[in-house]
């Protein structure tokens, strides 16, 4: 093939009408239309060209499909470079493993501090500042929280009307926690009140925060609004049907106006896999997703999503969240997806499968500039063996109700200057497990647990982990496996229950489980595949099974007296699992005794020595109840 021929090179140029577009224009057309539409192009039936968005992508597309046939023009060669430049500085960031926080220091010395131990943080806040609209995808547990915040810093971003949007466990527990620890210049609205949660009071919250937000009139302060992402799903109030074709359709209205119409200097989304993976083109969107994508963001503002499971197994799902970053970029889902993925015909239409064979490489260098993805084995070389992440949870009503009845009489027994050590003892645990979970007496008598997410907060910080792992919830993927412990067996009797009750299989060891079974239990959990939650006695757990690296997770539902009975469970992990990440999750329930042992247990102090210590026992007891 003579290439010289003007008749068969292809010419790319900037469109002079769509500045954001590339157009093709072939002297020669070969035939094969489809090797224009595979490099992502349209065909523009009234100019007589192919039409390409203007991105490093879809140049290299073009010249994987023409090879030395492309020309292209001097003006895209000069766009061609300087982003090719924005390439290599964005490419030479994230394969760092320290940044230099520019602004962090000055706006919060604490966030700085904290960032100074785990660098790979201080490369995912420049990242943000850097790269713009991105999706942090780092595993969970490894502080995706905190590299948006310091992001948003970093980009100068840190003023004005911030909307942070996030499943309803973690508004107060993760988000209004860690936004007070480290940003107290910050004016923080978590728009949904932790009691007498309802539409009314929601409302009265977001307006609250606009008017401070109108009283700033000169930005002085962040404006940090959280809510939960289903606040913006409108409501439906009727049905229009079309005289003609008698076609129905649904009327909706935003169920919080200020939302919707309020210009936004950031938004981040977190765990936006569980809001966006549904959206499958600009015009097919879930109600949540539209109203993600409809969202106003400044000129010059940043879109932040967060997600340790992005694609949630399936690749196809990792559109949506694209979609609502760069809407300009990508703007249809059939073309990305016929670009990367296995498109199959079947009777229902086109199936979308797994990556396609030998674009791999394509879709990951496609994703470099926009998502940024660290494993736990990548970036905590320089941590200690066992991490420990506390998270806090809240309790439904129902359970708020009995455990404050329980603190009300227990307070009341404490102040029986006869009480006994052993009384003591009994109050105290009483409360542990109502901080836990609602109980109630059976017909013989013995309380029994009710592990569910109406009525226990744990239980529901426990399944959106499992979730986030692909052990629960629709999309089930994965390897991994975790151990969740009790010292109560009340409560892993009754969280089994409920996990299979949503079809996750579990094994469990407990006093009240056989040595035989035992040995088949741990026989189980250590091979490949089979049940990949290990509920557990605490006590029973730490005696009785070693684990190998396929279990690097563990949930303490609750601490035990005696923290050296945990520490020998922690370390049935840590043994075998010596190159790998151990995270340790304590869960706490927020206003309740939990919080006060978790304090004492950080200071090393043996509760059951300081109960067991005569009148001293009493008068801490009291001061546990009290926080």
């Amino acid at each position: 093939m003579n290439n010289t021929n003007p008749l068969l090179r292809v010419v790319i140029d900037i469109d002079s009408e769509e500045p954001n577009q590339i157009i093709a224009m072939a002297g020669y057309h070969d035939g094969d239309p489809a090797r224009y539409k595979r490099a992502g192009g349209r065909w523009s039936a009234k100019r007589r060209l192919w039409r390409y968005q203007l991105t490093m992508e879809s140049c290299r597309s073009l010249r994987k499909s023409f090879g030395d046939r492309l020309v292209i023009s001097p003006g895209l060669a000069a766009w061609a470079w300087e982003q090719r430049q924005a390439e290599e500085k964005l490419k030479a960031l994230t394969e760092s493993e320290s940044a230099t926080l520019l602004a962090v220091p000055d706006i919060s010395p604490q966030l700085a501090e904290a960032m100074g131990n785990r660098t790979y943080q201080q490369v995912g806040a420049r990242f943000i500042a850097e790269a713009g609209n991105v999706l942090i995808a780092d595993q969970p547990g490894l502080g995706k929280t905190l590299e948006a915040i310091a992001g948003l810093m970093e980009a100068g971003l840190w003023r004005g009307p911030i909307l942070v949007a996030a499943p309803l466990t973690s508004l107060h527990t993760v988000w209004q926690r860690e936004l007070m620890r480290f940003t107290p210049d910050a004016l923080v609205t978590v728009a949904v009140p932790m009691n007498r949660d309802n539409a009314a009071a929601r409302e009265a919250l977001i307006q609250k925060w606009a008017d401070l937000l109108a009283a700033d009139e000169n930005w002085e302060y962040p404006h940090v609004l959280v809510v939960n992402p289903e606040m913006l799903r409108p409501v439906k109030i009727g049905e229009e049907t079309d005289p003609e074709t008698q076609e129905v359709t649904p009327i909706y209205q935003d169920r919080f106006p200020l939302l919707v119409a309020q210009s936004w200097q950031a938004v981040i989304l977190d765990e936006s896999h569980r809001y966006l993976s549904g959206v499958r083109s600009a015009t097919d969107l879930t109600l949540v997703g539209k109203a993600m994508v409809g969202l106003i963001v400044r000129e010059g503002g940043l879109k932040v999503a967060l997600s340790g499971t992005p694609m949630r197994g399936k690749p196809k799902n990792l559109w949506g969240t694209l979609h609502w970053l760069r809407p300009d970029l990508y703007t249809s889902y059939w073309r990305w997806a016929e670009r990367y993925l296995v498109i199959q015909e079947n009777a229902y239409g086109k199936a979308v499968g797994d990556i396609r064979p030998g674009a791999e490489e394509d879709l990951y260098r496609s994703l470099d500039g926009i998502m940024l993805r660290r494993t736990k084995g990548e970036v905590v070389k320089e941590l200690p063996p066992k991490q420990y992440i506390d998270m806090e949870c809240e309790m439904p009503s129902m359970q708020q109700r009995q455990y404050n009845s329980m603190a009300q009489k227990a307070y009341a027994e404490l102040g029986d200057e006869q009480i006994t050590a052993v009384g003591v003892l009994a109050i105290m645990t009483r409360l542990k497990q109502m901080a836990t979970s609602t109980w109630a007496p059976t017909p013989s008598g013995k309380p029994e647990a009710y592990m569910h997410p109406k009525t226990s907060g744990k239980t529901a910080v426990i399944e959106q982990m499992l979730v986030e792992r692909g052990i629960a919830g629709p999309d089930r993927e994965g390897t991994d496996k975790i151990v969740i412990a009790s010292q109560f067996t009340e409560v892993i009797n009754s969280l089994e229950d409920y996990l299979t009750s949503i079809k996750v299989e579990t094994l469990k060891i407990t006093g009240e489980v056989s040595e035989a079974k035992r040995v088949i239990a741990t026989q189980l959990f250590q091979g490949e595949g089979g049940p990949r939650v290990m509920l557990m006695n605490t006590k029973a757990g730490g005696v009785s099974i070693t684990l190998d690296a396929y279990c690097s997770e563990l949930v303490i539902i609750d601490e035990t007296w005696v923290p050296d009975d945990q520490e020998q469970l922690e370390d049935r992990i840590h043994r075998v699992s010596r190159i790998h990440q151990v995270t340790i999750y304590r869960l706490t329930t927020v206003g309740t005794i939990d919080e006060r042992i978790r304090e004492i247990t950080d200071q090393k102090e043996f509760i059951q020595k300081t109960l067991l210590d005569g009148r001293r026992g009493v008068e801490f007891a009291k001061l546990l109840i009290e926080g």
